[in-house]
């Protein structure tokens, strides 16, 4: 039996070990994406204070910080869980980086390739645009369409079959029952037909009511088609023109990404921007629980 209890605690401490390594790449992951996010905001920044350019680098900066939300909490079992051990991780890299050098090194060249080449990718488009924008003295798309100008028209959702409300407001012919012979009353009669005229007059107002409503309806559905129609002719032709600036400037563009690409990566490699920058805090300020509250709560803490 001791025997047993030792081999299992021999297997138990190797994959206890890979456990624990498999842990510190995801949330070395989730930290330099975060402090990928910032600096592309960073580096926009300092290339333009336009208004397009920051709230095209904050979705950019939202969607990394999405990525890295969801590698967190699809690492551990509970969102406390998840906080605690990414918090305790920033402050452990912050008192020592160079002890993650090397994992560093792995992260950037593994799960986090694509997102660097995407961060490299656009600050080149945002600097090509500032440029032709200066160059076509403000006669070109907007940065969204510019960045987009490559991608398929979204497709359209199929309508749902609209139901025809007057048809549906016309009343059921009900069974024809015969009306016993009440030995002629002339009041009987009277209520009777005053019954039938007050149902009718009601029931027209009703038909009228929807009516009207079904008019709005085709009226409104018609103004929203045109609407759409005439945002997509815009979109569409924006988007050509991006492309034919795009084709002029093909070679001045090429230039702007990879001297981008290669500066985002050594970015990513030298840590800048790492724990214990202006983003996270100093150490001794709690930097581990900012950045744990800053990624799985972005937006009570942004």
């Amino acid at each position: 039996m001791k025997r047993l209890m030792m081999l299992l605690l021999a297997l138990a401490a190797p994959l206890a070990s890979l456990c624990e390594g498999a842990n510190e790449r995801v949330l070395m992951g989730v930290l330099m994406r975060m402090e990928l996010a910032e600096q592309v905001v960073e580096q926009a920044r300092k290339m333009s204070d336009l208004p397009e350019v920051a709230e095209a680098a904050d979705r950019f900066h939202e969607q990394l910080f999405d990525r890295a939300r969801e590698a967190l909490l699809g690492a551990y079992e509970d969102e406390d869980a998840a906080q605690n051990a990414f918090a305790g991780f920033v402050d452990d890299a912050s008192a020592d980086p160079g002890k993650y050098g090397a994992l560093r090194g792995k992260v950037a060249k593994g799960e986090l390739a694509s997102e660097v080449a995407a961060a490299g990718r656009f600050l080149g488009e945002v600097q090509s645009w500032l440029r032709l924008r200066e160059k076509e003295k403000g006669d070109v798309p907007t940065l969204q369409a510019w960045l987009e100008r490559d991608s398929k028209p979204k497709a359209k959702k199929k309508k749902k079959k609209q139901r025809n409300s007057l048809k549906d407001a016309e009343a059921e012919a009900g069974d024809f029952i015969e009306a016993p012979d009440d030995g002629g009353s002339v009041l009987g009669t009277f209520d009777t037909s005053r019954r039938l005229r007050r149902q009718k007059a009601q029931s027209d107002a009703e038909l009228g009511l929807s009516q009207v409503s079904d008019e709005r309806r085709i009226a409104d559905e018609e103004y929203n088609a045109k609407r759409q129609a005439a945002a997509a002719a815009e979109a569409a032709a924006m988007q050509a023109h991006a492309q034919r600036l795009a084709a002029a400037e093909q070679e001045a563009i090429d230039q702007d990404l990879n001297s981008w690409r290669t500066r985002v990566k050594e970015m990513v490699s030298s840590g800048v921007g790492a724990a214990g920058s202006a983003f996270f805090g100093t150490i001794g300020t709690r930097a581990g629980e900012r950045a744990a509250r800053a990624v799985i709560k972005p937006k009570k803490n942004r």
